[in-house]
Formats: C-alpha cells, sequence, structure tokens
C-alpha cells in the first residue's frame, strides 16, 4: 500500500478488493489471517483517507477495506 497524505489517497494495490468484487480471486499464495488483519491494520492507521484506489476497478472510499474484509470472512 501507498499512502500520500497530501491528497489523502490510499492505494491498495491487489490487498484491496474493489466494490465490484464478489470473490477474491486467486489466493494460492495468500495469508488470508494476515491479510484480514492488514486491512484492519489499514483503516486503523489511515481512518483520513478520501480515496482508496484497489488493485483493479474503480476508487472508493474506507468501504473497499470493509469490502475486502467481508469477502474474506465468506467461507470459499
Amino acid at each position: 500500500m501507498v499512502w500520500l497524505p497530501e491528497s489523502q489517497v490510499l492505494f491498495g494495490g491487489c490487498a484491496v478488493k474493489s466494490s465490484q468484487s464478489t470473490t477474491l480471486g486467486n489466493t494460492a499464495d495468500a495469508d488470508l489471517a494476515e491479510w484480514t488483519k492488514a486491512m484492519q491494520r489499514a483503516g486503523d492507521r489511515y481512518p483520513q483517507a478520501e480515496v482508496v484506489v484497489p488493485g483493479h476497478g474503480e476508487a472508493g472510499g474506507l468501504e473497499l477495506l470493509q469490502h475486502t474484509a467481508q469477502l474474506l470472512a465468506q467461507p470459499e
């Protein structure tokens, strides 16, 4: 992730899913427990983020971190 404080933009890369995403995609090499924690830490560390840019899809706000965490909580 990359935080740009002057513009209040958080680039989440592929760690953050767009609101259109309904799955996590390929998780073969993912550490799902740490991914969940990373979403929480990002939200805690950057609560002032006005724009969150996912790896693919449309930008949004902090709700994208929550959306990603919800996808992680769903059984595969």
